[in-house]
């Protein structure tokens, strides 16, 4: 009876134990999404304020008041911003598709060469830049250490992967590209559009 009871509280304590772990994580996971987020939303209004034209290439971040740190963050998300009509082009031909490490992943190249050698340069240049946002979210985050690397890259193909248009290509837990399905961008397109149609027909009453 004894070792039973000793047995049923070893249980106890591993399943409390591991509770607490993934709640841990979790909030760990909830935490760096946010502050992913939020340092997404000043790298955006700090390349409002420090750009240049676009039609500087490559372009080039002006405030001198940035560190060297700062500057090569907002000029990395600069050459996204001005690459990003173009790596859309490929992901909507399927010629890349978002890993789930945070990178652009090659499904397929062009049969033109010179086509192709423009999508794999494409693909690296866009995988060099967020390779750079990383390392400087990192860099300028207190909370942050290289260990956390996997995860802010996991964290960044889930915000990708959850904005994914229909039929774009992501990697799944097997490792192989499939098309998107329904994302919440789409259903909030889907709501605006059934929301304006709803609208046209009251109109018409």
């Amino acid at each position: 009876m004894r070792s039973a009871s000793v047995g049923l509280l070893a249980t106890i304590v591993v399943a409390s134990s591991c509770v607490s772990v993934k709640a841990v994580v979790l909030d760990r996971r909830t935490q760096l999404e946010n502050q992913l987020l939020g340092r997404f939303a000043a790298l955006e209004r700090q390349l409002i304020l420090a750009s240049s034209v676009r039609g500087e290439s490559p372009p080039r971040a002006q405030d001198k008041a940035l560190s060297p740190l700062q500057r090569e963050l907002v000029e990395a998300q600069m050459n996204r911003a001005f690459n990003a009509d173009d790596v859309e082009a490929l992901k909507d031909a399927k010629v890349v598709g978002e890993g789930r490490r945070g990178l652009l992943v090659l499904a397929v190249l062009p049969t033109e060469v010179a086509r192709a050698k423009h999508a794999r340069q494409l693909m690296a240049a866009e995988n060099r830049d967020r390779k750079t946002i990383f390392r400087g979210l990192i860099a300028t985050s207190a909370e942050l250490s290289e260990r956390d690397l996997p995860l802010l890259q996991r964290i960044f193909f889930e915000l990708r992967a959850r904005t994914a248009r229909r039929g774009e290509l992501v990697e799944n837990k097997r490792g192989e590209l499939v098309a998107a399905k329904a994302t919440e961008m789409d259903r909030a397109t889907e709501t605006d559009r059934a929301t304006t149609t709803d609208r046209a027909k009251q109109e018409q009453r």
